[in-house]
């Protein structure tokens, strides 16, 4: 019960490491066979015991080794926390940071029914201009890389990536297919970060951006599949199901809606992460949900699409691919 309710003990820890750079001062190229204690605190402007406080639950948590009194990123750590990795969450970890406040007046967020941070024109939680939705590409990178797992491409030449963000789906998923091409499509200021991310994975040639609001402009033309990722839980069924229509309407016959997402169980028992995802969509959505597989595959259907199939991705997290596609 004690691990259950003071979890939050290691998280807040965590979120002060990132802020504070512990993963760049040990990177391995930084610090080469590791800090003593006293190198570290230096580096980190702070005193031995808030140091040595920091580091040691970092180290007790996997995200730290610690040998002969020296401190270096562990595996983990160096391939999803440092800054330097093409994989790095630290940019989702200080996005939760910024949210913290607003989980410490969770009780009135669930009494509002409605996130209390500034929010943008769809309800999301407001971000720093420029980190402006680019906080998950290194999560949606490594989830791009499951949905290549979990989806045949193999026939498919042109997908539209839609709320791409960005671009770190289509980057993964034209990687995985290289006869692919994708269409990035987010809103102006989302598509011109991606460009540049596109731009340094060197797929300029095959992946292009969109700029457009998926709710009022036109959606790109002539893609046989249209790909959503982590999008529709942003939203409420009512404007979830506009998108889809809006998607199904701008694909051709035959054409593929391919969605990726975060899923409990069908009666939300199980597992805890995905059930909670709801806690976390009103902390940070006007109207986001942890929707399920039976509301996606009623939506899709309402839609008119048929064939829908549902795969699982094994994680914590339950990330499900469900596909239907659009009658020829």
């Amino acid at each position: 019960m004690l691990e259950l309710f003071l979890g939050f003990w290691i998280s807040r820890t965590v979120m002060a490491a990132v802020e504070l750079g512990v993963f760049e001062i040990l990177d391995a190229e930084q610090a080469g066979e590791g800090l003593t204690l006293e190198e570290a605190q230096a580096a980190l402007g702070l005193a031995a015991r808030p140091a040595r406080a920091l580091l040691d639950t970092c180290v007790a948590t996997g995200l730290l080794d610690k040998e002969d009194g020296r401190y270096r990123n562990s595996l983990l750590a160096a391939r999803y926390l440092s800054s330097r990795s093409t994989h790095s969450l630290r940019n989702y970890v200080l996005d939760e940071r910024w949210c913290w406040p607003a989980w410490g007046r969770l009780e009135d967020a669930l009494r509002a029914d409605h996130q209390l941070l500034p929010e943008d024109q769809e309800g999301y939680h407001a971000f720093p201009e420029d980190f402006f939705l680019d906080f998950l590409h290194g999560h949606s990178g490594v989830m791009g890389d499951r949905l290549a797992e979990g989806v045949d491409l193999r026939e498919a030449t042109r997908i539209m990536d839609v709320g791409g963000g960005s671009g770190a789906v289509s980057i993964a998923l034209c990687t995985a297919f290289p006869h692919l091409e994708a269409i990035v499509v987010d809103q102006p200021p989302v598509a011109a970060k991606a460009a540049g991310h596109i731009a340094e994975a060197r797929l300029s040639e095959r992946v292009t951006t969109w700029p457009a609001n998926i709710f009022d402009d036109a959606l790109p033309p002539d893609c046989d599949v249209a790909v959503l990722a982590n999008v529709l839980h942003d939203f409420s069924p009512d404007r979830a199901r506009e998108i889809l229509g809006r998607v199904v309407e701008a694909l051709p016959r035959g054409g593929r809606v391919v969605i990726l997402e975060i899923v409990p169980d069908d009666e939300r028992r199980s597992p805890p992460l995905a059930v909670a995802f709801s806690v976390a969509m009103i902390v940070n959505t006007a109207g986001g949900d942890a929707h399920t597989v039976p509301q996606y595959r009623a939506w899709l259907e309402a839609a008119g699409l048929v064939d829908v199939v549902v795969t699982p991705i094994e994680g914590r997290m339950v990330t499900t691919v469900i596909e239907a596609v659009k009658p020829m």
